[in-house]
């Protein structure tokens, strides 16, 4: 396979397929999503409108991609690549390679043999250039990718220059994920349980008056299906090893929501896992209208109280709404109305 570097415009590339820098709307932006949008003319927009929602407002998260045709374009295919925001994403490195990596995998599974890629989150989203282009070239000279051409359209001069920089480097290190944070399904349903059943009495929060007891404990993913819910597990190497989630405050104000039974087995702690979680779970909560989070802990549980006062929440004289969680004795709340409720195309 061939890595060529140009100054250009991704949207003019005759090739099978283009990379867009989209953002999670996938609805347009400015910079090169823009100019995709423009190319492609209105039915791009029409056909990107019809693609699921994964989240309130995105039909595609940081680090993924979704496929499109390009309509107008040049290209017969478009990739739409949301790279992440550098300087709020909690692992920008991992979510820059893994949105290359998926729209290299979509390109090929049209059949495609020539691919364009722009500099992704280099514009609005700010990502240091010399950075960025080592992760891209490094993510198109892995796997052997089934691919004629790979070809990286810079939008300047100095854009070119690093991407040649990358190109003269032996092996750049490319991150991997080496966890997956997805919905929860009714085929996680045990291993959840069982995890919360393990985590919690591990805490001493195991008597009456604790979440343990709860019946949605044995049916997560069904229980947060209902409107304004969401739970997230963490997964690695198709192993559920944790999870977290949000849902409306029983007994509370409409407006705020509870972050309900985050828990990590020993080997997903420490790693950074939990203030991703944490965050999605934040972000998500925002998009479903809620202005505020309340959760419910307990003395002993140190680290966690200690990553939700990083994130913004502060701490609280006694409990809010009507959880049934007596055995709790830390009550907290985060303000959610200074949240990004989604960045522009970058």
């Amino acid at each position: 396979m061939n890595i060529e570097v140009v100054v250009g415009d991704v949207a003019k590339q005759r090739l099978d397929v283009i990379v867009n820098a989209a953002n999670t709307s996938l609805l347009g932006g400015g910079g090169v999503d823009g100019s995709v949008h423009r190319g492609a003319g209105p039915a791009l927009l029409a056909a990107c409108r019809e693609l699921p929602l994964v989240a309130p407002g995105a039909r595609c998260l940081p680090g993924d991609a979704r496929l499109t045709p390009g309509f107008a374009l040049p290209a017969a295919w478009v990739a739409h690549a949301v790279g992440p925001v550098y300087n709020t994403h909690p692992a920008p490195a991992v979510a820059l390679a893994a949105a290359l990596r998926t729209s290299l995998g979509l390109a090929v599974a049209t059949g495609a043999s020539t691919v364009a890629v722009p500099a992704l989150s280099c514009g609005a989203y700010h990502y240091p250039v010399a950075e960025a282009t080592q992760i891209l070239v490094g993510v198109a000279r892995e796997r052997g990718w089934p691919l004629d051409l790979v070809r990286f359209v810079a939008f300047d001069a100095a854009t070119h220059r690093a991407f040649e920089r990358a190109l003269a480097t032996p092996a750049p290190r490319v991150p991997t994920e080496p966890r997956a944070f997805r919905r929860a399904a009714r085929a996680d349903d045990a291993a959840i349980a069982s995890i919360i059943r393990t985590v919690m009495p591990a805490f001493g929060a195991s008597g009456e008056g604790f979440a343990i007891h709860d019946r949605e404990v044995d049916a997560m993913s069904v229980a947060y299906a209902a409107p304004r819910s969401a739970w997230f597990v963490v997964e690695a190497e198709g192993t559920v090893t944790g999870g977290g989630g949000v849902g409306p405050l029983a007994g509370g104000d409409p407006a705020v929501c509870e972050l309900r039974k985050m828990y990590f087995l020993p080997s997903s702690r420490g790693k950074g896992l939990g203030e991703r979680l944490l965050r999605q779970c934040l972000a998500i909560a925002r998009g479903y209208g809620y202005r505020t989070c309340y959760l419910e802990t307990l003395t002993g549980m140190d680290a966690a109280q200690r990553l939700y006062e990083r994130v913004g929440f502060q701490r609280l004289d006694g409990p809010m709404g009507q959880t049934g969680h007596f055995g709790c004795n830390r009550f907290y709340a985060r303000d959610l109305t200074d949240l990004d409720p989604g960045p522009p195309g970058g």
